[in-house]
């Protein structure tokens, strides 16, 4: 996303918080995303892009990061090698 679009979307929260619906909705998006990469991730590729630490894993783990510490969704049950690719950290 650009700066504009970040600055547009962050302005129009402290005008009009996110109602409960938006919020379920944003959920449902990461959760399919959280598919994505469980399916990505296997003995054989521990990470991300296979089989070394990169720039993809360092980006993704804060946003996954963030987004447990404010869901406390419970990520070792729903994708448990994405847990076990989170812990690594």
């Amino acid at each position: 996303q650009s700066a504009q679009v970040q600055l547009e979307f962050y302005e129009s929260l402290a005008q009009e918080p996110l109602s409960a619906a938006k919020v379920e909705a944003a959920t449902a998006t990461i959760l399919a995303c959280f598919d994505k990469m469980q399916a990505l991730l296997s003995d054989e590729h521990p990470f991300l892009a296979g089989e070394r630490l990169g720039c993809l894993d360092i980006s993704v783990f804060f946003n996954v990061d963030r987004f447990l510490a404010v869901s406390k969704h419970p990520l070792k049950q729903s994708h448990p090698r994405l847990h076990a690719w989170h812990e690594q950290r």
